[in-house]
């Protein structure tokens, strides 16, 4: 008798083979798509948190235009803190490298700030993520929202940054 010759996988091994990738795909895909939205999520709000922190620190500085003796409510945009106050960073995690918009808006009264933020930035589709009326220091993605549309400027009276230190 002669004797076969048996190297290689068969077909039905070969199909095996393929149906249990294509099942560990269906498994794996969906996880790793939630594990990049959450991680996208954490570092928006930990974007924004730097946003805020450094508009109080600008303002416990007097780098703002805006008064800490005069109450009242202005607003800060988040473009200008990031073009005059964030060292590095700020940009959006989301595809498509669309920036961050939207205000800080700073309420003084008796010489104290609260401070709340809203920002909204364009993720796919067309969509936002947003946060809106926060305190910087309460924003987790939790507080992140979808939302249709950017935010507006905002009416109220603007702080200008002023880099050198100056009040404007």
């Amino acid at each position: 008798m002669k004797k076969l010759n048996k190297k290689g996988f068969t077909l039905i091994e070969l199909l095996a083979v393929v149906v249990i990738m294509g099942i560990l795909m269906l498994v794996a895909i969906p996880a790793v798509s939630k594990y990049i939205s959450q991680s996208r999520d954490n570092t928006y709000a930990s974007t924004l948190k730097s946003y805020g922190k450094a508009v109080s620190t600008a303002f416990a500085a007097g780098e703002l235009g805006c008064s800490s003796s005069k109450s009242g409510t202005y607003t800060v945009g988040l473009d200008e803190v990031k073009s005059k106050l964030l060292d590095s960073g700020g940009g959006s995690p989301y595809p498509g490298n669309n920036d961050i918009t939207g205000y800080i808006k700073i309420v003084i009264t008796n010489g104290r700030p609260t401070y709340t933020l809203y920002a909204s930035t364009k993720v796919r589709g067309g969509k936002y993520k947003q946060v809106r009326g926060r305190a910087f220091s309460e924003v987790t993605k939790a507080n992140i929202e979808d939302g249709t549309s950017s935010y507006p400027n905002t009416t109220s009276a603007s702080c200008t940054i002023d880099s050198s230190g100056d009040l404007d």
